[in-house]
């Protein structure tokens, strides 16, 4: 028989205790596919809809986000380029036949003894490829060799080396720089060794020009005429036809890797009229129209549009540590991490080596209104409150912007820039009064 004994709540003190721990966090799925698991769901969609309206995300304002863009614009060419001089008549304009770096940068080749001879030789392979047996070539070439000899008006008398390759050379070697330059005069076409190979030899001679062209360049050009001895920089003047009518002329300093950008130019706009280069007309400005799809501005280490994205580690914003006086580096870090998300960039594409002034900006929204754009940097707007990127200065304005942009015709990035094999360093001695330049090359790359 069973007996029931009561027990008293307060008589029995019983204490539960659980205890869980966690090494680590697997996924074991029961299934050969683990998306399921790896999804991380969310169980509590009103949470999310609180941290949106935390965060602002549902407060709205009555605009539409941009759908579309439509541009009116007008280009117009460069037309040609000089060296700046800072005193004396302006040169004449050199028309632009290739990018600037080239023109103003590249040094002549002096036509010393060597590069005569061995242009001369090059004439005698040229023969060959004509089809000149050797007896003829040697008739021939020695035709060319009375009527283009070695030119040794340069040589120094002390130069030792010079007057032993000339004692080798002279009476055996053509002048080949020269013989490219003159071409095939009639002085050398009427003599008799000459005279049943016209054809053979102009081919040669012409063949022989392309190929110091395209080797060479310009042989004893006039290079050095827009270096600046007292600044150690290049100094260029480029003339370009303005899109609203006449001419336009800029002065350009390239940067320090000797490229010239559109950021190196700088409009003259009290300037004569710097005309063009012979034979150039102004021509009339070609207008285009084109439609453009906005989109985000991007960089690296933006914060995504949603705060719930996973973002990546690449940029460390808390590791920034601005000084109290460095106000671009506040500046750029607000626009980074608060209004950054609200830029929209439009591509604008026109050609290199021209100007372009876009005449109208229209955007469309997504609620099919329409907006007509207005500069940013036009008056009526105060000089100090104004705001522009990719804009041309007036040099002879206190900087004020132009209202159109350029690409001008330079290389830029894409140069082939090779290994430095020399370094100059000044160096400024207080007790002496003096500066000094250190130059330090390396010959293991010179050769």
């Amino acid at each position: 028989m069973g007996v029931a004994i009561p027990i008293e709540a307060e008589a029995l003190n019983i204490n539960l205790l659980s205890l869980t721990w966690w090494n680590r966090l697997e996924p074991r799925p029961r299934s050969p596919e683990v998306a399921d698991t790896l999804a991380a769901k969310i169980r509590d969609p009103l949470w999310m809809l609180t941290r949106q309206w935390q965060f602002g995300e549902f407060q709205g304002e009555d605009a539409g986000s941009p759908a579309w863009v439509q541009m009116r614009a007008r280009t117009t060419p460069f037309l040609g380029w000089r060296p700046h001089l800072d005193s004396g008549q302006p040169l004449p304009l050199r028309p632009i036949t290739a990018p600037l770096e080239e023109l103003v940068e590249t040094e002549g080749f002096a036509p010393d003894l060597a590069t005569q001879a061995e242009w001369g030789l090059a004439l005698a392979s040229l023969l060959e490829d004509q089809g000149l047996n050797p007896t003829q070539r040697a008739a021939v070439f020695a035709a060319v060799r009375e009527e283009f000899p070695l030119d040794s008006s340069r040589v120094d008398p002390s130069d030792a080396r010079a007057a032993r390759f000339l004692s080798v050379c002279d009476g055996r070697a053509v002048n080949g720089v020269e013989l490219a330059a003159q071409g095939a005069t009639p002085a050398l076409l009427a003599k008799p060794a000459v005279v049943p190979f016209v054809a053979q030899l102009q081919a040669a001679i012409t063949a022989l020009q392309q190929s110091i062209s395209r080797t060479l360049g310009q042989i004893g050009a006039d290079s050095g005429t827009s270096w600046h001895s007292d600044r150690l920089e290049y100094q260029v003047e480029a003339v370009a036809a303005g899109p609203t009518g006449g001419t336009l002329l800029f002065q350009s300093t390239p940067d320090r890797d000797a490229t010239f950008e559109w950021f190196t130019m700088d409009l003259v706009s009290r300037a004569e009229d710097p005309g063009t280069p012979d034979g150039v007309a102004v021509p009339v400005p070609e207008a285009m129209s084109v439609s453009r799809l906005p989109t985000f501005v991007r960089f690296r280490g933006m914060p995504n549009h949603r705060w719930w994205d996973f973002e990546r580690g690449s940029s460390d914003f808390g590791s920034v540590i601005p000084d109290k006086r460095d106000l671009a580096k506040l500046l750029v870090m607000d626009f980074m991490l608060i209004h950054g998300n609200d830029y929209f960039v439009v591509p604008f594409d026109f050609p290199v080596s021209r100007v372009a002034r876009i005449d109208e900006l229209l955007v469309h929204d997504v609620f099919g209104g329409v907006t007509l754009v207005d500069r940013a940097d036009a008056a009526p707007t105060p000089p100090d409150a104004r705001w522009t990127c990719f804009s041309t200065s007036i040099a002879d304005q206190d900087g004020r912007p132009a209202d159109f942009l350029l690409l001008p015709p330079s290389a830029g990035p894409a140069r082939l820039v090779g290994d430095q094999i020399e370094d100059v360093r000044f160096v400024r001695d207080e007790q002496a009064n003096l500066v000094w330049a250190i130059e330090q090359i390396d010959r293991r790359r010179r050769g």
